[in-house]
């Protein structure tokens, strides 16, 4: 029956294209299955693409939807920003064609945790439907490796992380001897102390 039975909790593979692949998460998710949409083809995946904007197709939008379908792979997602929220939600609702209730219930099925500052709680309650299990105390890379790690005393060790990073048309540049472009952005600096101090895996991916 719908309520759940032997697919409950069960992630599973959909490989199929176009409303074919639409409808049969939407089933998935109504039986409690925790589905992670792969298409086989690019060209599909890019014509629902299309919907999303003004007929243009970026390689940014592609990167997240594909983040979204396989969410269920990830242990964390941080958002820092309204519009980082707001993107995670219009790439659900893209997924869900449209239906709230039920690109809420495609979020909560992938079992993410939910790192945002303070300020944004309230909103990821609202759009997204998710709860915020850490909440730096500040901005700094140093507060979020603590909440993640609890000051060092839990191992983040492999955990898989997204980061919806803001659109940037240009590196910022920190010069060097040999005038290298190098992007020290704000989210760059904690992707990287992630990494190296927690050994985590992150995947940055622009809102």
């Amino acid at each position: 029956g719908v309520g759940g039975g032997v697919l409950r909790g069960k992630r599973v593979l959909v490989t199929a294209s176009g409303m074919v692949a639409g409808k049969l998460s939407s089933e998935l998710i109504r039986r409690n299955a925790r589905p992670v949409w792969c298409p086989v083809n690019q060209v599909v995946l890019d014509s629902r693409l299309r919907r999303l904007g003004a007929g243009v197709v970026t390689q940014n939008d592609s990167e997240l939807l594909y983040a979204t379908v396989e969410l269920s792979s990830y242990e964390i997602v941080m958002l820092f920003d309204e519009v980082s929220v707001l993107a995670l939600r219009d790439a659900a609702l893209e997924i869900a064609d449209g239906n709230d209730a039920l690109a809420k219930r495609a979020l909560q099925a992938s079992q993410i945790d939910i790192c945002c500052f303070a300020p944004l709680v309230p909103m990821v309650a609202d759009k997204l439907g998710l709860q915020a299990k850490y909440v730096p105390f500040d901005a700094t890379p140093s507060a979020i490796l603590n909440i993640l790690t609890l000051n060092n005393t839990r191992s983040m060790a492999n955990a898989r992380a997204l980061l919806l990073k803001p659109h940037r048309e240009v590196l910022e540049s920190s010069g060097g001897e040999n005038n290298v472009v190098r992007d020290t952005s704000w989210d760059c600096e904690l992707a990287r102390c992630l990494r190296e101090d927690a050994k985590m895996d992150v995947e940055r991916v622009t809102a």
